[in-house]
């Protein structure tokens, strides 16, 4: 029980901070209305991957909107659809753990991928592999030690050890299986999702969200 409450802390504590820091500068009218829409369609994504298509296009959006505008982004857009979407699918205590999850991918890959050139086929597969790799080694982690937290007050006769190591040996095929449908979806997206953030940067005078620093 001290485990999973801990960790539930923890994890809102997590997103806490973040955006404590991320929401330091006060941003226009336009940024707010872009990560808006970048989470609506994060949002639409995610719902559409699961009930019909067979790529994971929410998570997708989250890898293309932070190389599109940075690591702030990223965490904004990840966090807040990952909050959304469970309005739809349900809510409970893996939401914060999911919001962390999504959060971080944003984070890492904006900071990774900073200087990111579009319109090469080496380049897209590089972040195709990237997205496999951070889904599944980050995300898919992050998520079975949530499982795992939750499980382990119903030990009883079993070790945690057993206990962990089946935890995260049964979530191996799904997080394969999230992993290679994100990853197929940013190599088809990246291209015509970031040719037009490209536009809407020019068209609307901004570059990458970010935080100012203050003098």
């Amino acid at each position: 029980m001290y485990y999973a409450l801990g960790s539930l802390v923890a994890a809102l504590l997590l997103i806490f901070i973040f955006h404590r820091v991320f929401h330091i500068e006060k941003k226009s009218a336009r940024e707010i209305m872009m990560l808006v829409v970048l989470i609506a369609l994060t949002v639409l994504g995610n719902l559409a991957s699961v009930q019909v298509l067979p790529f994971q296009f929410g998570t997708a959006m989250v890898i293309l909107t932070a190389v599109g505008f940075g690591p702030e982004a990223g965490f904004i857009v990840g966090s807040m659809a990952r909050l959304m979407v469970n309005f739809f699918q349900g809510q409970g205590p893996w939401t914060p753990w999911e919001m962390v999850g999504w959060g971080v991918l944003g984070i890492l890959t904006g900071v990774f991928f900073a200087k990111y050139k579009k319109n090469t086929l080496k380049n897209d597969i590089i972040l195709a592999g990237w997205t496999f790799l951070s889904v599944f080694l980050l995300y898919g982690t992050l998520m079975n030690l949530f499982t795992f937290l939750f499980a382990v007050r119903y030990a009883r006769d079993d070790s945690i050890l057993n206990i962990f190591i089946r935890t995260y040996a049964t979530g191996i095929p799904y997080d394969l299986l999230h992993a290679a449908r994100a990853a197929i979806a940013v190599f088809l997206l990246s291209n015509p999702v970031l040719k037009r953030i490209d536009r809407i940067k020019v068209k609307y005078g901004f570059y990458r969200i970010k935080r100012q620093r203050r003098i």
